[in-house]
């Protein structure tokens, strides 16, 4: 459909490119006429004068977003771009969640969002209502966003995904990990039985004393924390083989969990990120655990280029760039694992270790003892703290006042130059990773991340950085540390609205709207997902829902495959994270139809058909499912309607059913409207809900059940 304001306040319409998955019969949907009441006045408010506010969101791609407030109630506004590219333009202000909203009591802002803008623009906005007309400004202003605000231009609006490579496909058997705190297994081994060898392994473990084995199986036999020390083989040269599917899937973006040397499955316990696993790059007999280069210390020149290491430069890096996809790694920077290089030298060496400082280390004193034992000898490692425990298997670094202490500090700045700028075999500077994920992120302080994040953008000012954060990140942001986080802040509204029929549309269209309180350029690069291998899987959380999103308690142990009900809620969350503003990104396998409870089983290997025959006919890939999903991912590459999800203003609806949840994208004078039905009947919208330039035909607003549409309107004029 197509709109443009015209004279007398009219609204003219020509409607085109409808799309959906099916049409049932209706029933009608009963609405407000307004925009959500959390995004209007409510209230007896207080209205200021009249104001206009550019915001500059970026020059290369002449984005900006200009915010209207102080109008009176029932106000309606238009801004008019009179030097625009391609000629002037009239755009209906909305009214809409975003940066900067004006304090409780307010009335809030009317938006609009512009793109194609050149070195400047001259605007003014024209309004009226019962309270009188006016016109503000002109005014002359540039895209381009002051420095503490600038984002990506490239990550904004991407789609990402996320893999763990040890579960994602073994591309090369010859370095499959063969450590003896650990049982390697056939992919396609049955996930929910513990084997009798599997058992044996563990109590040997358990009597040689080597690492948590004592605890990990009980006599019983039964499924338990021996999960977790099965290894399939996964590796990067795996991911290489799918590079091409995932780019048919429509992602842009990678980002891989740690793939430094370590001994777990996970490598969030690193014995040296200064190299690749081997067991993730390595050639052909590379998998026997190696955890440290013999020679290297922390000096930088001492550092050597392993053959995975080598791998990963010379090709892993070039086939993902040649696909035009990015990378970004999982930085790690709080803690290690205890075969860590450093924390090694200072269980050995004790207070003569040059690296106890790196550490929270308790030494001995020469006068502590342990019942039966001998004392132990002054200076020796008696505890330190961890971020699991005290004395546990992830030993933290030291930070003195939110920063980590000058040594580890520097170490850290050394290795985020070496991948961001590795060296070819000639010695030749080389592209490397496009950006960092930042684990555990609130653990580190400011003054850390400030500093990491200038060395960072010296290196390369277009990289992206994204925190692990689970709360809103305000503080974050604007230069303090990073473009964006873990969207959990919108994960968390949206699974429970798939979930839980108790939680209407209308309240999880207000917790978004809280939750898009930052300034337009780093709500664009958010990594919006909705399941991690932190979580549970989607499809599981909706199958099983639980008073918490992040419910471990709840969805912890091993599930069968969820009906069709449950799938087809879970592509409604792909398809709010394709049609929704930020960078959808999709956890490794969900598009296949994984499902799985809280770690470790939402870590399964992803059931290849060329790995098997599997043992259940859960355990197979559902191709209709990736179709699906993959219809939804691809509306970001379509050249009329991908700008609009990946750039555009969100304007919410009230539907009048909980059940369906309607929202808007707008840029320019273009928009597109979306509507998502969680119920099992069809539904059709109430035109009287929507705004005369986004009602749909009357013979075409039908929802079917558990699915979702969108229609496309753009102004008859429209380029």
């Amino acid at each position: 459909m197509c709109s443009t304001a015209g004279s007398g306040g009219q609204v003219g319409v020509r409607w085109g490119g409808a799309w959906l998955l099916a049409l049932v019969s209706t029933v009608t949907l009963h609405g407000s006429r307004q925009a959500l009441a959390d995004f209007r006045h409510v209230g007896h408010v207080r209205h200021d004068p009249p104001s206009a506010r550019w915001i500059g969101v970026s020059d290369r791609l002449g984005l900006a977003e200009v915010a209207v407030s102080g109008l009176p109630p029932d106000s309606e506004g238009v801004l008019v771009v009179e030097s625009h590219l391609g000629g002037p333009m009239r755009i209906p202000l909305v009214p809409a969640p975003g940066w900067s909203d004006e304090p409780a009591g307010h009335t809030p802002a009317l938006r609009a969002r512009l793109s194609g803008l050149g070195a400047s623009a001259r605007w003014h906005v024209e309004w009226s209502g019962p309270g009188g007309a006016g016109r503000l400004g002109p005014f002359e202003s540039i895209p381009a966003p002051d420095p503490a605000h600038r984002t990506p231009d490239w990550a904004k609006g991407m789609v990402w995904y996320q893999i763990m490579p040890e579960r994602y496909r073994n591309g090369e058997p010859g370095n499959d990990p063969r450590h003896p705190d650990s049982k390697l297994l056939a992919w396609n081994s049955p996930w929910g039985r513990v084997s009798v060898d599997e058992v044996e392994s563990a109590w040997a473990m358990a009597e040689a004393g080597e690492g948590n084995a004592g605890r990990v199986v009980s006599r019983s036999g039964a499924w338990s924390n021996v999960i977790f020390q099965r290894r399939f083989g996964g590796d990067l040269q795996g991911v290489i083989q799918r590079l091409d599917e995932l780019h048919d899937l429509g992602v842009e973006g990678i980002y891989l969990t740690p793939i430094f040397r370590a001994p777990s499955l996970h490598k969030y316990d690193a014995a040296d990120f200064r190299h690749i696993d081997d067991a993730f790059a390595g050639p052909p007999g590379a998998g026997t655990p190696r955890w440290h280069e013999p020679g290297e210390t922390e000096d930088p020149a001492t550092w050597t280029w392993t053959p995975a290491d080598r791998w990963f430069v010379d090709q892993f890096l070039p086939a993902v760039h040649s696909r035009r996809m990015r990378l970004v790694l999982d930085g790690v920077w709080n803690h290690t694992g205890t075969r860590f290089w450093a924390f090694e030298d200072l269980v050995r060496s004790g207070s003569g270790s040059p690296f106890a400082s790196w550490f929270d280390a308790v030494l001995a004193s020469g006068r502590e003892t342990v019942a039966g034992q001998r004392p132990f000898r002054p200076g020796q490692l008696i505890g330190w703290r961890g971020w699991d425990r005290r004395n546990g298997g992830l030993p933290a670094f030291r930070q003195i006042d939110g920063d980590l202490v000058p040594p580890v500090k520097r170490h850290v700045m050394a290795v985020t130059e070496r991948w961001m700028r590795p060296r070819s075999a000639d010695g030749t500077p080389v592209r490397g990773c496009d950006g960092w994920r930042l684990d555990v992120a609130p653990d580190l302080g400011l003054p850390f991340w400030r500093d990491w994040r200038a060395h960072v953008k010296a290196i390369d000012p277009e990289a992206l950085l994204i925190g692990e954060i689970w709360f809103p990140a305000r503080d974050y942001f604007a230069g303090a540390a990073f473009d964006g986080q873990m969207n959990y802040p919108v994960a968390e509204p949206v699974v429970r609205w798939l979930s839980d029929r108790r939680y209407a549309a209308g309240a999880l269209a207000t917790a978004l709207g809280r939750a898009a309180v930052n300034h337009p350029a780093t709500e664009l690069v958010q990594f919006n997902l909705l399941d991690s291998h932190d979580t549970a899987r989607l499809v599981t959380m909706i199958d099983r829902p639980a008073e918490a999103y992040d419910g471990a308690a709840a969805r912890r142990g091993v599930f069968g495959r969820p009906g069709p009900e449950a799938y087809d809620r879970a592509v409604l969350g792909v398809a709010f994270l394709a049609a929704y503003q930020g960078s959808p990104m999709i956890y490794y396998g969900t598009e296949w139809g994984m499902h799985g409870g809280d770690d470790p089983d939402n870590r399964r290997p992803v059931p290849w058909p060329d790995a098997g025959p599997y043992d259940s006919p859960d355990a197979s890939l559902m191709p209709q499912i990736r179709d699906r999903m993959r219809a939804w991912i691809r509306l970001r590459l379509d050249a009329r309607l991908g700008p609009l999800l990946r750039f555009g203003l969100v304007q919410f609806f009230d539907s009048g059913n909980p059940d369906v949840l309607v929202f808007a994208r707008r840029l320019d004078d273009r928009s597109v409207l979306v509507a998502l039905n969680r119920g099992d009947t069809p539904l059709a919208i109430d035109p009287a809900s929507l705004p005369a330039d986004l009602r749909p035909p009357r013979d075409d607003r039908t929802i079917a059940p558990r699915d979702g549409r969108f229609w496309i309107a753009e102004s008859p004029g429209a380029r």
